[in-house]
């Protein structure tokens, strides 16, 4: 009779050689997009689960599931979850139905990520029961959050994207493993869904310049009346005038500014200068004036005694003076 782990090792090779030779096993032509999962979700409390979430994620290769036998050396990193393949929002019975889907194995879970349930009552990928889906099959997935859920999350960018440009608004929070992200839609809208209590913040991709992301907390009632306001960006070009402010028409440049022509200025010199009180230009939120001071007591005081002891000594020696005025061209 052999030893027992002479019988062992023949027996595990064996199985590994079959269970490669399987994954290698082409099946048979499949035609993506024909795949449907389908099913009803429920809360807690087993009420029909309104606006949720609901994922079908690839599942992990059928080597390394936890029943095939995984080993404790494999950690618990052997499966990290893909984003979803396809993600959709329950009707108002918790009926869902994710369609146009890729033949496979798939999870499907509902909520958020880090905060989910998986089908059919689990909560990470580990416990998850896989469906494996032929073309042109549809798998049925009842279950039940394994959490509750608090509001709603909804709102609007304004003005609405471009309409060749696609927008998604990004959805971060606090117990979130993940980014969740949504389509914002030609009119601006954009909707997470139900989510659980807690604190979150939304944002757009691609960014935007200038754009501020929104902080909000999510309790019992909906978030439904956030604004992701779009700010107005312009194309900067323009002239620099480093003479006097004659060289500038000032009417010219206030009605420019008023009625948007240009989209600012910046002065540190002005016709007339001083600028009288209650002059348009000082109230026109597109015009910057600066004071015209560009030396502060310290730098101007010894800077100013060397000019004028140096040209002192260049008047009394005949030489030509430093920084001379022309009094007819105003420089």
């Amino acid at each position: 009779m052999q030893p027992a782990s002479r019988i062992v090792i023949p027996v595990l090779l064996t199985l590994a050689v079959a269970t490669v030779a399987r994954a290698q096993t082409p099946g048979p032509p499949s035609r993506p997009g024909s795949v449907v999962i389908a099913g009803q979700l429920k809360t807690v409390d087993g009420m029909p689960a309104a606006d949720v979430r609901v994922s079908a994620l690839v599942a992990p290769p059928e080597a390394v599931r936890p029943e095939e036998g995984i080993r404790a050396q494999d950690g618990i990193q052997y499966y990290l979850a893909p984003p979803p393949v396809r993600t959709v929002l329950t009707d108002k019975d918790g009926r869902y139905r994710i369609t146009n889907l890729p033949p496979g194995r798939y999870l499907v879970a509902a909520g958020l990520p880090g905060q989910d349930t998986y089908y059919p009552d689990a909560v990470d990928a580990h416990g998850a029961k896989v469906l494996p889906l032929a073309a042109d099959s549809t798998g049925s997935a009842d279950f039940a959050l394994l959490a509750p859920l608090a509001g709603r999350i909804s709102g609007r960018v304004v003005p609405p994207p471009d309409p060749n440009v696609q927008e998604n608004a990004i959805l971060s929070g606090v117990f979130l493993t993940e980014l969740v992200e949504t389509p914002v839609r030609a009119d601006g809208t954009f909707e997470f869904g139900r989510v659980p209590e807690g604190t979150y913040l939304v944002d757009l991709f691609p960014t935007v310049p200038g754009l501020k992301s929104v902080l909000f907390d999510v309790e019992r009632n909906d978030v439904n009346n956030l604004q992701l306001i779009r700010p107005k960006l312009y194309t900067v070009s323009g002239r620099f005038n480093v003479a006097r402010g004659r060289h500038i028409v000032t009417d010219d440049l206030v009605a420019a500014l008023q009625a948007g022509t240009i989209g600012g200025a910046a002065l540190d010199v002005t016709d007339p200068e001083p600028l009288p009180e209650g002059h348009p230009l000082w109230s026109l939120p597109n015009c910057i004036i600066t004071p015209h001071v560009g030396n502060t007591p310290e730098m101007a005081g010894p800077l100013l005694a060397e000019r004028i002891t140096t040209n002192v000594r260049r008047f009394a020696e005949g030489e030509e003076l430093l920084g001379p005025v022309d009094v007819e061209l105003g420089y």
